[in-house]
């Protein structure tokens, strides 16, 4: 785990993996993408680096979703959209497999969005095991 948003696998080019590779947890929820491949280790890139976005849906709602680092993210979407707590959060990117889940709801009658919150159900610094999927 790092600061920057990425973390290393022990994995690399001598056990098929490649860049552009899917990295999961054992729920199943994308945490990262395969950026750089060694003999023995790979760098992975995390979904939810500070800055990175990443196209998604909530509730068949697309969102561009923005990463927070650590594991969190966020986006808006219009006032009269239903959100809720522990909702899904869908990659279009990745085989329709979940990002996250809502963690908190920010809505004011003043303003025309929802700000949702997204994080991992999972803590990131406490994974001891990933699972790295040929796409």
């Amino acid at each position: 785990s790092s600061p920057y948003g990425s973390f290393i696998v022990g994995l690399g080019a001598s056990e098929r993996i490649s860049v552009g590779d899917v990295v999961v947890t054992e729920g199943g929820f994308v945490v990262g993408v395969v950026s750089d491949v060694q003999a023995k280790t790979s760098a992975i890139e995390g979904v939810f680096a500070a800055g990175k976005t990443i196209d998604a849906l909530i509730g068949g709602t697309a969102v561009v979703v923005t990463g927070d680092g650590g594991g969190n993210a966020h986006t808006e979407v219009p006032r009269g959209v239903e959100v809720s707590e522990g909702q899904p959060v869908i990659s279009l990117a990745h085989g329709g497999r979940a990002l996250g889940i809502v963690g908190r709801i920010e809505s004011s009658p003043t303003s025309p969005d929802q700000k949702i919150f997204i994080r991992l159900p999972v803590n990131l610094t406490s994974l001891r095991y990933v699972f790295v999927l040929h796409e």
